[in-house]
């Protein structure tokens, strides 16, 4: 059985999600969290220290829901397979912090203005999963210079995100398409074979060429 002051907690942090995803660190109250909530506004102070506190609490917890297996670090299998379980795991992830609700608005407002906090989350989270990448790809082509992996790793990561952040113009556009916990196989096969024959594709010139 919670206690209640675990139970206003977990409020303030539900409420304070809502209200930080709809409107961002800056433009968020504690008055409105705190009625969203049903708290009081001194709960805030005594529970997270300030407003900052709360945000790095409601952050951190949105940054990882979804990601208990979202790391496959493992080295062995071919890069096709690899790379398949890493983006596959991806979009699980994405899936994962949609089907959350507000964690997945909270985390794509912040990429589009970021606070503080965003370097902690790319430290912890998106830097392991960039070099991950970085080694899938550069094995699979270890003839290429680092840039040239860099730039394929960039273009595997946009078509990833495109089924998250794009998913209002897909369902308009393509339904079938839609980026969907039973269709993230399908999409990983897909991504996985697009971005191996563009990476076969890359020539690998200096990177002061045209």
């Amino acid at each position: 059985m919670s206690s209640p002051s675990h139970d206003t907690v977990q409020r303030l942090l539900e409420a304070a999600g809502q209200v930080f995803a709809e409107r961002g660190f800056a433009e968020a109250t504690v008055r409105d969290i705190c009625e969203r909530a049903g708290a009081n506004v001194a709960a805030i102070n005594y529970h997270f220290r300030d407003k900052v506190g709360l945000y790095q609490a409601v952050f951190r917890h949105a940054a990882t829901c979804g990601d208990a297996a979202s790391m496959p670090l493992s080295t062995s299998g071919t890069p096709e397979h690899r790379l398949r379980v890493w983006t596959a795991a991806f979009l699980n992830d994405l899936v994962a912090k949609e089907r959350a609700g507000w964690p997945g608005r909270l985390m794509a407002r912040e990429m589009a203005d970021p606070s503080p906090l965003l370097i902690e989350f790319i430290e912890r989270g998106a830097r392991p999963r960039f070099e991950a990448l970085l080694d899938i790809l550069a094995t699979a082509r270890p003839e290429l210079p680092l840039y040239h992996v860099r730039r394929c790793a960039a273009s595997v990561i946009g078509q990833v995100i495109f089924y998250h952040h794009g998913k209002p113009f897909i369902e308009r556009l393509d339904p079938a398409n839609v980026l969907t916990e039973d269709r993230v196989a399908m999409i990983a096969k897909h991504i996985t074979a697009f971005s191996l024959a563009g990476l076969a594709a890359v020539q690998a010139t200096p990177e002061t060429s045209a």
